[in-house]
């Protein structure tokens, strides 16, 4: 057990499985069903740079040679992150190196583009037979070596295979990363700000066709992307339209622990999924968004909440424990609930199949004694079956998230599309003595293999809209406000273009090209 002396007056501690079980005696048993559809986020300013960067050496080398210095400033600001997201302090240890203040990128490699006629770079990453003509059309941009490191590309980016046989010197071939791996926080792009209210008004319409009750919340991790496509999808998408309008809540608040994380060698510099401190980013939304800000509900981040961190069982616990006692306020809120969270033991990672410190369950004491554990999984008919107990309407949460967390967590091969929505399943069950000494709380969450799709296959999350797919070509209208960035994109992408009318991208969300594939219970 471990007593925090800045805490005086309660302890804390990590519980056992096993080790402790708490015995109701006289006690009520509540259980609450909640569903979340989760959301993946509209295309971003760094999504576009995985698909449109030049194939003019004369344009990239200019692109290089004018923003080198912001690059090169993104790329030591990742160095100067805590934690996890710096994978290279051990690396500045052995090499007595301080890469928050001397990483820079290489002058040789430059940015270089993967495609048809261009071999180099990310390529690699996902086509290893080294066809260019399958490559991806991806920026990359090289990390410079420092001298004496002959490993660098074992913890940083990818090491080219093509640089491997041809580089004679131990410091001439550094990790190659993903150029939008250095553009931090990026905002939607304009096209799927339309796409966005587009997709938002198909759910809502489709939620009121089959009378579906109101959303009880909406929120989304704190990137700048998730944000403005929550508020573009159920704010604006609804506007004008009372119905629809009267489906969402008044509020849009950012959720703590679910910004994205990218696993691999290709996600080692990833400020793209680093949110701006607060004040920064909210000074940028204000001024593109004003009416944005006037939903935004900030409690979590009042809270001091981490807005910058990515761990699925702490999201969970927020959920179970903080969010649906706001929400319905029959069940009592968790006292003291973040610093439990932020207890050392916890901060090791979850990933999905692995529950990390969490399977032990948490045990703390505060005004009362306060247990939360994590329960036996159970399958979507499970879930149908079960019903919330009187007085308990289920909940129903909107959430926008990314792409890596919703495929790691749903268990799926690919992820959604953008805009695109998954159905996520929980079941609380809260145990409370009738003196209000203590309590149980057990969060139950949907099996990897809950649900069976029609091709035999199983998965943890339904499909409950599916969306047009994306269509890669942009006319410069289409990302404008990528300009607004830490660092001006448009000037290194292959854009169209403006036409009149629709774009090619925003045409086919005007189309009937929406899909429900999940029958919702009303």
């Amino acid at each position: 057990m471990r007593v925090l002396a800045a805490l005086a007056g309660w302890a804390i501690f990590v519980w056992h499985a096993g080790a402790a079980r708490w015995e109701s005696r006289g006690s009520s048993k509540q259980v609450l069903k909640i569903r979340v559809f989760w959301v993946r986020h509209g295309l971003s300013c760094a999504n576009v740079l995985q698909y449109k960067c030049s194939k003019d050496p004369g344009q990239v080398e200019d692109f290089f040679q004018d923003h080198r210095g912001e690059l090169e400033a993104s790329l030591r600001k990742h160095f100067g992150l805590s934690g996890a997201r710096n994978g290279g302090a051990a690396e500045e240890r052995r090499l007595g190196r301080n890469f928050s203040e001397q990483a820079q990128l290489d002058e040789g490699y430059k940015i270089k583009s993967s495609g048809a006629d261009a071999f180099c770079g990310f390529q690699e990453l996902a086509n290893e037979d080294a066809d260019p003509a399958k490559g991806p059309g991806v920026c990359s941009c090289m990390v410079e070596r420092f001298p004496g490191d002959t490993e660098l590309h074992e913890w940083m980016g990818k090491k080219s295979p093509s640089c491997a046989q041809s580089c004679q010197e131990p410091n001439c071939c550094g990790g190659i990363i993903p150029l939008h791996g250095l553009y931090q926080d990026p905002l939607l792009t304009d096209c799927a700000a339309f796409q966005s209210q587009q997709a938002g008004r198909r759910f809502l319409e489709h939620l009121a066709n089959i009378g579906f009750p109101q959303l009880d919340f909406v929120g989304s991790s704190n990137l700048m992307r998730a944000m403005e496509t929550a508020y573009n999808m159920f704010f604006l998408g609804p506007k004008g339209n009372e119905t629809l309008a009267s489906l969402v809540p008044a509020q849009l608040t950012p959720m703590p622990y679910m910004i994205e994380k990218h696993h691999g060698e290709h996600g080692f510099v990833q400020m793209d999924n680093i949110p701006f401190e607060s004040e920064e980013q909210l000074q940028i939304l204000q001024e593109l968004h004003p009416e944005l800000m006037e939903v935004l509900d900030l409690r979590f981040r009042e809270e001091n909440f981490p807005a910058d961190m990515q761990h699925w069982e702490k999201f969970k616990a927020v959920l179970a424990l903080e969010l649906v006692p706001r929400l319905r306020p029959e069940l009592r809120p968790a006292a003291s609930l973040r610093p439990v969270l932020e207890e050392g033991a916890l901060d090791l990672e979850s990933h999905a199949g692995h529950r990390g410190a969490m399977s032990n369950g948490l045990h703390w004491t505060d005004s009362m004694k306060e247990h939360y554990s994590l329960g036996e999984d159970f399958d979507l008919d499970d879930y149908l079956a079960t019903s919330s107990s009187p007085g308990l309407r289920e909940l129903n949460v909107a959430l926008v998230g990314h792409s890596q967390t919703m495929m790691e967590y749903c268990f799926r091969e690919k992820p959604a599309m953008n805009n695109g929505i998954y159905e996520k399943l929980f079941i609380l069950e809260i145990d409370e003595d009738l003196a209000s000494t203590s309590r149980h709380v057990t969060m139950r969450e949907l099996a990897a293999d809950g649900v069976r799709l029609a091709d035999g296959s199983a998965v943890g999350c339904r499909e409950v809209m599916s969306v047009p797919e994306m269509v890669k070509d942009f006319e410069a209208r289409d990302v404008q406000t990528c300009a607004k960035g830490p660092w001006n994109p448009l000037e290194i992408l292959r854009l169209k273009q403006d036409s009149s009318g629709l774009s090619a991208c925003e045409r086919p969300f005007t189309e009937d090209r929406f899909a429900f594939p999940s029958d919702l219970p009303k």
